[in-house]
């Protein structure tokens, strides 16, 4: 037991009061054999210095018996452990928000400045739950929803240390994967099925996607896919990296792309890489009320010895000082 050793007060007691029992029996045994008759005792016994004498006596003896009937009775308690129990009703924010990247070729000239970008980014999100997610051909994900953002710092820095040359041409291992064409509709879509409580009220969903706008393939457009977004409750955070990219449509497809974003309530930036304010995207999402829950209910069982073994030892060291005074 953990507050075993508080038994070592009342068995100190009893061997005490045992010890001085058996004293005081036998010092009694001699002094009535050494006893003699005093003259004139009943007149002494009638003083009232005597009677004074005598209530003080019978105050401490009866003082002594409660003091060790409350020592024995704190010491038993406490080596029982007594314990308190608190209940717990914790209440968690529930904000879930996912990176959705597009890694097509169209991209890879720009991929160190977005990864340190988003990397910022993520650094400021702590305290929510982030994922990763990549698309181009297809779309796969890097780093489910989590609150590890060692992790997801880790699988940004291998999404932005990723390429290599074949011959002249510089190409990102991530291709073989997801191939190197842009299929944005598609990629957005993968990304929301990323979402592992897509369908629970109780959570805030938000999501961060940034492309270069350049839709090479497929026929779910982005459209279509802040629609599927805007079914779920999902806000969308457009980056757009189309003024840095040679090659995109500025006047179509970001047009498009803005006015899809928008239409969710979510918020569209078109950065150059200059000047970069990654804060302007976290405070906008950070704005989005985290929907809060009650957290299943627990109990806390804590020992709580020290009022009882307070009173234990007070106790235990008043019975100690009367039978002393007394001279038990």
């Amino acid at each position: 037991m953990r507050y075993a050793w508080l038994f070592i007060i009342p068995t100190l007691a009893i061997i005490i009061i045992v010890s001085l029992s058996l004293y005081r029996f036998s010092t009694k045994r001699r002094t009535i054999k050494k006893a003699r008759i005093i003259a004139h005792s009943k007149r002494i016994r009638s003083l009232p210095e005597y009677e004074k004498v005598r209530m003080r006596y019978r105050f401490l003896l009866v003082l002594m018996i409660l003091s060790f009937t409350v020592a024995i009775s704190s010491t038993t308690l406490v080596s029982s452990r007594p314990i308190s129990v608190e209940t717990l009703e914790p209440e968690y924010d529930t904000r879930d928000i996912m990176l959705c990247i597009d890694v097509s070729g169209s991209t890879n000239n720009i991929r160190e400045n977005l990864i340190d970008y988003l990397s910022e980014i993520v650094d400021n999100l702590k305290g929510q739950r982030v994922g990763i997610s990549i698309f181009a051909t297809k779309a796969t994900i890097l780093s489910p929803l989590t609150d590890d953002y060692a992790s997801l710092q880790s699988s940004l820095e291998m999404l932005g240390n990723s390429f290599y040359f074949d011959g002249a041409k510089r190409v990102s291992f991530y291709t073989r994967s997801v191939g190197g064409m842009s299929n944005v509709g598609s990629g957005v879509v993968n990304c929301i099925n990323n979402f592992d409580h897509l369908q629970d009220e109780n959570r805030s969903l938000s999501m961060i996607i940034a492309t270069d706008n350049i839709q090479n393939i497929g026929t779910i457009t982005i459209e279509k896919a802040a629609n599927f977004a805007a079914r779920y409750g999902i806000a969308l955070y457009g980056i757009d990296t189309s003024q840095v990219n040679p090659g995109s449509n500025l006047s179509t497809d970001s047009v498009k792309y803005k006015n899809a974003i928008l239409a969710t309530g979510g918020s569209y930036y078109s950065i150059g890489f200059s000047g970069l304010q990654p804060n302007e995207i976290v405070d906008e999402i950070l704005k989005q009320e985290a929907v809060k829950h009650d957290g299943e209910r627990k109990y806390a069982y804590i020992d709580s010895p020290s009022i009882v073994a307070v009173v234990a030892i007070i106790s235990t060291t008043l019975f100690l000082l009367i039978a002393w005074r007394i001279r038990i």
